[in-house]
C-alpha cells in the first residue's frame, strides 16, 4: 500500500474509531520508513544527546552547543539508520518542538534511547514517569528501550558515580541502564588510545544497538499484526452494533407500519 492510499483508508478509519489517531500514526511511519529502522535519542536539553548521537555514528553531525540547540525534529541517515534528535523534554508542552519530541517517541521510534545525565542525579518524576511508559509500551508492542547515564567523565569520584547509577537502577529496576561518556571515547578515539574507548561505554552501547536494530523487523510484525488485529476487532464491533440498530430500527418501522395499518382499516370499517 502506498502512503496516499493508507492516508485516504485512515480517513476513513478515524471517522469512525477516533481513538485509533496513534496506532494509525504509528503504521504510517513504519510504512514510511521502508526497511530502515529508527533510533531516537530522548532526554533533557544540555544532557547530552546529540553528543552521543554524533559518536555513535562516528560523525558530527548533530549540533551540539551548553544552550538549547534543538527545537525541532533533527534526523541522519547513517550505517542504514535513522537516527532521530528529539528536542529536549522540557519544553513546553504547547510548543511545536514538544510535538515533534512525541512524534519522534511514540510515532517514529523503533528503539529509544533514553539519555540522563548522572551530573542531575536521579531522574526527576517526570523522566520516571515517561521511561515507565516506554517500559508499559514494550510489553503491548515489544519496541525497546536503553537507558542511557551520559557525561559520566564530569563525576571524578567513582564511589559517587556508582552510587548514582544504583539510585537510578533502583529507579527503573528492570531497564537496561548503560553508563557512557562521550567525551572520553572522542579522546580515545583522536588519541588512539583503545583503553580510554573502552572505558566510555560507547562500545558496549554500539553492540547493544545493533542487537536491537536486529531485531526491528520482527517487532514490526508484530505491531502490525497486533494494530490491524484490534482494528478488525473493533471495526467488526462496530459493524454488528451498526447491523443491530439497522435490525432494531426495521423492527420498530414494521411495528409501526403495522399499528397505522390496523388502524387505518378500522377506520374505514
Amino acid at each position: 500500500m502506498d502512503i496516499h492510499s493508507f492516508d485516504a483508508a485512515s480517513h476513513d478509519i478515524l471517522a469512525i474509531l477516533p481513538e485509533y489517531d496513534m496506532p494509525l500514526a504509528r503504521l504510517r511511519a513504519i510504512l514510511q520508513a521502508g526497511q530502515i529502522p529508527t533510533i531516537t535519542v530522548i532526554g533533557k536539553y544540555n544532557h547530552g544527546k546529540s553528543r552521543l548521537l554524533n559518536e555513535l555514528i562516528g560523525n558530527d553531525i548533530f549540533s551540539v552547543a551548553d544552550k538549547r540547540e534543538t527545537v525541532n525534529l533533527s534526523e541522519h541517515l547513517q550505517h542504514n539508520i535513522r537516527w532521530l534528535d528529539a528536542p529536549g523534554l522540557d519544553a513546553d508542552v504547547a510548543a511545536i518542538d514538544d510535538q515533534y519530541a512525541q512524534d519522534a517517541m511514540w510515532n517514529k521510534a523503533d528503539i529509544r534511547l533514553m539519555v540522563h545525565s548522572v551530573r542531575e542525579g536521579e531522574f526527576d518524576p517526570f523522566e520516571l514517569q515517561l521511561f515507565q511508559q516506554f517500559e508499559y509500551d514494550a510489553e503491548q508492542t515489544q519496541r525497546q528501550s536503553i537507558l542511557v547515564l551520559t557525561q559520566i567523565d564530569q563525576i571524578p569520584d567513582q564511589t559517587v558515580l556508582a552510587h548514582i547509577i544504583d539510585s537510578i537502577q533502583k529507579q527503573a529496576p528492570t531497564a537496561t541502564v548503560l553508563p557512557v561518556s562521550a567525551t572520553r571515547h572522542r579522546q580515545g578515539v583522536e588519541n588512539s588510545k583503545q583503553l580510554l574507548v573502552q572505558r566510555s561505554g560507547i562500545p558496549e552501547l554500539q553492540q547493544k544497538l545493533s542487537n536491537m536494530v536486529d531485531q526491528v523487523p520482527t517487532v514490526r510484525q508484530f505491531e502490525k499484526s497486533r494494530i490491524f488485529a484490534d482494528l478488525k476487532k473493533q471495526l467488526s464491533q462496530q459493524l454488528e452494533t451498526t447491523e443491530a440498530n439497522i435490525q432494531q430500527l426495521n423492527n420498530t418501522l414494521q411495528q409501526q407500519r403495522q399499528a397505522f395499518e390496523h388502524d387505518l382499516n378500522q377506520i374505514l370499517d
